[in-house]
């Protein structure tokens, strides 16, 4: 006696076609929602002071209230491999700035480049008017905010060397649970026995 998984009449043939279209469907699910994370890419922009003071790239907005834009492209001086970066710019890189998500990310992390001797950055995150963490930056190296929902950061500058540029910006959009393939999986494997077993 074979034991199958089947829908409508219960022959070994039709079985062995379902098994194979709910596996690809299986493999397919979790290729698409295998995490990737979201950047904000600088790629498309020509290096140096973009002389605008907002730009929107995506689904993120940067903004400089008493500055401009000086871009990085990815790799410039060095620094930003892989999507490049900003600095809000007043001659030096030395002003408050703030980045806005059209929408609640996590996971969020970035890169701070070009320290000298009394550069100093205070980045605040906040979910709404929720502030729900900060960090001090004084020093390059990699920075984030862990699963904390974020919904926008101010850079709180008080630097007095050249400022520091940050760039290299991931994180991820926060969105409604999915069921996991799995689940659905053993959910529509139960029902199609039960319907299998009722026609018997």
């Amino acid at each position: 006696m074979r034991h199958a998984v089947c829908l409508g009449s219960c022959d070994w043939g039709r079985t062995m076609k379902l098994r194979t279209l709910v596996m690809a469907a299986v493999v397919a699910a979790s290729a698409a929602t295998a995490a990737h994370a979201n950047t904000i890419d600088f790629s498309g922009f020509a290096s140096g002071d973009s002389g605008l003071s907002t730009l929107a790239i995506g689904d993120a907005t940067i903004s400089v209230p008493s500055g401009t834009i000086y871009v990085y492209r990815p790799g410039d001086f060095g620094a930003f491999a892989t999507s490049g970066g900003l600095c809000a710019f007043t001659g030096h890189c030395e002003t408050d700035w703030n980045l806005t998500f059209a929408y609640a990310v996590t996971n969020l992390a970035f890169e701070a480049a070009f320290y000298q001797d009394f550069d100093s950055v205070v980045v605040s995150a906040f979910d709404g008017a929720t502030l729900v963490g900060s960090l001090h930056v004084a020093s390059d190296g990699a920075y984030g905010f862990g699963a904390a929902h974020i919904t926008s950061l101010v850079f709180d500058d008080s630097s007095t060397g050249d400022g520091f540029g940050f760039g290299d910006f991931s994180f991820d959009p926060v969105r409604a649970p999915v069921p996991e393939p799995a689940t659905l999986l053993l959910l529509g494997s139960g029902l199609c026995g039960a319907a299998c077993r009722r026609r018997r």
